[in-house]
C-alpha cells in the first residue's frame, strides 16, 4: 500500500487510460468506464493520504 500511496499519479493514469480507452473493450465499455474512474477516484484518495503522511 506504501507503494501506491506514493506513485498514485500512475494509478490516476491507469484508471485515465481505462475509462478514455472504453471503446476498445466492445460490449463492456460500461464496466471499463465504472472500473477507470472508480481507479481515478481511488487515485485521489491515495493522493489524499500522501499528503497525510508528509505533515
Amino acid at each position: 500500500m506504501k507503494y501506491l500511496i506514493k506513485n498514485n499519479y500512475g494509478v490516476f493514469f491507469i484508471g485515465l487510460f481505462i475509462a478514455l480507452g472504453d471503446s476498445i473493450f466492445g460490449d463492456y465499455e460500461l464496466i471499463a468506464s465504472i472500473t477507470g474512474f472508480s481507479l481515478m477516484l481511488f487515485s485521489f484518495y491515495l493522493m489524499y493520504l500522501n499528503s497525510k503522511q508528509k505533515k
